[in-house]
């Protein structure tokens, strides 16, 4: 996830938390994907058709329906929502302040003016910048249509912990997959991160604990032909 989160730049703590429970959202213009984790239920996943005009109420009566109210969330952007860029890194930038002096650099690079920008930045591998020097990713989105999705998720009563783009979101979890297909005897393994993406048929196979992960993760994998 991104380290400093775009969330905590524009949005509180709310109170209320389902412990128990963990959430996963990505709002779409054509719905809602979901997934949900529990370290007592069998995990879930769907998608919620609906149009941008519908999707408050839709997700309050997901919200509803599921037992969702004051679980910790999280917000995965969609991809059209946000822009990744490779940037030499600044000499004598702390790392909490490099979204903020970056972003003034993306002025030529966004389709929208860098006053209305939320960025991030996530580390570049060392091994493919080619003797560039040190490079970074940085994330960057439009503060007021992430703001709006903030918004929308709160006001339906879930607790929103972090807002993350699908690269890091699949890049985290990845490693951690591998470690368990041995124990779970499986050669392919799929997070609820991207069963939220998908409407092929899954099974679930429980939540686990993922070393650097904060929550428990919903694991599935494909069934058998």
């Amino acid at each position: 996830m991104i380290k400093r989160s775009i969330l905590k730049k524009i949005t509180d703590k709310f109170s209320g938390t389902n412990d128990h429970l963990r959430v996963s959202l990505e709002i779409r213009p054509d719905g809602i994907a979901w997934a949900e984790a529990s370290g007592t239920a069998v995990p879930g996943f769907g998608f919620e058709d609906c149009r941008p005009a519908k999707r408050a109420q839709v997700l309050q009566d997901l919200v509803g329906k599921r037992g969702w109210t004051g679980t910790i969330t999280t917000l995965v952007l969609p991809l059209d929502q946000y822009q990744v860029f490779q940037m030499d890194r600044p000499d004598g930038i702390d790392e909490s302040e490099l979204g903020d002096a970056l972003r003034w650099k993306l002025k030529d690079l966004l389709d929208f003016s860098p006053t209305d920008a939320v960025s991030d930045v996530f580390p570049f591998p060392e091994d493919a910048s080619r003797g560039r020097g040190e490079l970074v990713n940085v994330v960057a989105a439009r503060k007021s249509l992430v703001s709006e999705l903030v918004a929308l998720v709160n006001d339906s009563g879930l607790k929103l912990e972090c807002v993350d783009i699908a690269e890091l979101a699949l890049r985290n979890l990845v490693s951690r997959l591998e470690g368990l297909c041995k124990p779970l005897q499986q050669t392919v393994l799929v997070s609820d991160a991207v069963a939220a993406e998908t409407k092929m048929p899954l099974v679930a196979l429980g939540t686990h604990e993922l070393r650097g992960i904060a929550r428990p993760c919903a694991v599935f994998t494909l069934p058998e032909r």
